[in-house]
């Protein structure tokens, strides 16, 4: 592999190959451990997302006749179903739609345009998906519900650690978090045990009680970022990167 890709590893072991080695084979390990997880994640949300939607605007609630959405959303229907037909099987849809689709859904809302590009107002999810629907996905069992922000915060955390797996990125110097800082302007960087957390927090919530059950008994990745070799990295990076605020 290119040396700039190795280098991170090798600096936890001052140059040491063999435990830079070791520590980038845990890497690759652990994307695979949280994969499993992320799989049931991904797929309850979007699962219930849609049947809430379904129940409130009919199977086909992603087309104009549902509920008004923005022009980012509208563009991605379209993409979805193009090659689909008219009547497109709802189901065949959805699963065209990306992480990113869903989470959107849980933001305000952006603009919506005409044909003709022209503005004609913003989208309100707030008012037009969460409350006649999607909060009744987020309605943790046995606590309080959870509000649209803090809906979209986890969903946004969950969909970073998937894109970071996804792509074949470290995980072991925890996940930053592009866009977001602190008021005394430090960058936020997740740890790997935070971001299991909220993936564990996100399939409590979209999974049912029998998957979770099984789930729970899924221990590896905790086991992995439990190691000597994760605990060395988490340490290194938690001296080295200077300007950073830790969650």
């Amino acid at each position: 592999m290119a040396a700039k890709r190795f280098q991170p590893y090798a600096a936890v072991f001052k140059g040491d190959q063999e435990q830079a080695a070791r520590l980038y084979a845990l890497n690759v390990e652990l994307s695979g451990a949280l994969l499993e997880l992320l799989h049931f994640a991904e797929i309850g949300l979007r699962e219930r997302m849609h049947t809430q939607l379904s129940r409130e605007y009919g199977r086909y609630w992603f087309f104009r006749n549902g509920p008004l959405l923005d022009d980012r959303s509208r563009s991605k229907v379209a993409t979805a179903t193009k090659y689909f037909g008219k009547h497109p099987d709802p189901g065949r849809v959805v699963a065209e739609f990306s992480f990113g689709f869903w989470r959107e859904l849980l933001t305000p809302g952006g603009k919506v345009t005409d044909s003709n590009n022209k503005y004609l107002r913003h989208a309100d999810y707030q008012h037009e998906l969460w409350e006649p629907a999607l909060h009744r996905v987020f309605l943790e069992r046995g606590r309080t519900s959870y509000d649209m922000k803090d809906a979209e915060h986890l969903t946004r955390r969950v969909q970073r650690a998937r894109n970071r797996v996804s792509h074949h990125e470290s995980l072991v110097f925890g996940v930053a978090q592009p866009g977001e800082q602190t008021s005394d302007k430090l960058k936020v960087r997740q740890s790997p045990h935070a971001m299991l957390a909220d993936i564990r927090e996100l399939l409590a919530i979209v999974s049912p009680e029998e998957v979770n059950t099984w789930l729970a008994s899924c221990r590896h990745a905790e086991e992995l970022i439990t190691d000597d070799l994760a605990h060395a990295a988490l340490d290194h990076a938690l001296l080295t990167l200077n300007d950073v605020s830790w969650i």
